[in-house]
């Protein structure tokens, strides 16, 4: 009998250009086992802040630079194949499909433009990984720059996505002067289409990925006098503890917020406002208790890229 053909692990790199960053994951894929996710990398451009639906040229720019660079660093670490994924900060654009054309010709590297409902299945299957869900039914809500994807799955089955244009970035370049009630209302509108088919009874789990979710259970867990890990993954919060947060955070004057242990500073103008619509979405979706993943789009996308694999399974 002869022994089966041992595959060659390889790594392979992804690039989310995302609202707010371009973030960089290195992978090594080994067949059908579990990607190992390496190295990971972030570069800050705002490429979702738009200048009348189009993308700022400077940001473009930014963004070109800063995916050439990723891609060659990618490449020293033994990457023999690197992909970018852009979300709703092309998406919505209305030059985003040659914003995306612009992209790989200058970096060499291919960019696709996500729908919205595969980026929430990328959020599901990142998050399902790393917080070791197997079958276990779960929500997941990715608050980015510019949309809000929420994801109910269960094993690598979504059986649920949207994709919800609401995001830290979005809000607060619109919501000026600040008006909590007036932005709570407006998550409160567009997150009640999709209501019935994401409250609580169809998940036993509910996370919450990408930075405003990590820093706000980070900030949480803190307040409790709890020690958290670099990545802040894996911390619980629960709603009337969220909500204490963001009523402190709202309270305490802008240079001081800097002070409160785990305020992330690179979200100093726009973790208020997407604070407000996190706490809305647990609200309308009746979630009590919340846990962050570290694990989110980007890590989907390596489990998206192992599904592809001749020998690949997300088991």
């Amino acid at each position: 009998m002869t022994a089966p053909v041992a595959l060659r692990p390889r790594r392979v790199a992804v690039v989310d250009i995302g609202s707010n960053s371009l973030h960089l994951q290195v992978a090594e894929l080994r067949g059908d086992a579990a990607p190992r996710m390496l190295d990971t990398w972030r570069v800050p451009v705002r490429l979702g802040a738009y200048v009348a639906g189009r993308v700022r040229p400077e940001a473009l720019d930014a963004a070109a630079v800063a995916l050439r660079r990723l891609a060659t660093r990618a490449r020293a670490a033994g990457c023999d194949e690197v992909r970018a994924s852009a979300t709703a900060s092309l998406r919505d654009a209305t030059d985003g499909a040659q914003a995306a054309a612009t992209l790989s010709q200058i970096s060499g590297v291919p960019v696709r433009v996500l729908s919205g409902e595969d980026e929430a299945r990328m959020a599901w299957l990142g998050a399902r990984r790393r917080l070791d869900l197997g079958e276990t039914p779960a929500l997941v809500i990715d608050l980015g720059g510019r949309s809000t994807e929420l994801a109910l799955g269960e094993g690598d089955r979504v059986l649920r996505a949207a994709s919800l244009p609401l995001g830290h970035l979005r809000c607060w370049s619109w919501m000026k002067p600040w008006d909590r009630a007036g932005l709570a209302a407006h998550a409160r509108a567009i997150v009640g289409p999709v209501r019935p088919h994401f409250r609580a009874g169809g998940w036993r789990v509910a996370a919450g990925t990408a930075g405003t979710a990590l820093t706000l259970m980070d900030m949480a867990a803190r307040a409790r006098g709890e020690a958290t890990p670099p990545d802040r993954h894996g911390l619980t919060a629960t709603l009337p503890e969220l909500i204490t947060l963001v009523d402190t955070i709202e309270a305490t004057p802008a240079p001081q917020r800097l002070e409160m242990p785990g305020f992330d500073a690179r979200r100093r103008d726009t973790l208020l406002p997407g604070a407000v619509v996190f706490l809305e979405l647990l609200r309308e979706l009746e979630v009590q208790r919340v846990t962050s993943s570290r694990g989110a789009v980007r890590e989907g996308l390596v489990e998206a890229w192992l599904l592809e694999e001749p020998n690949g399974c997300s088991g």
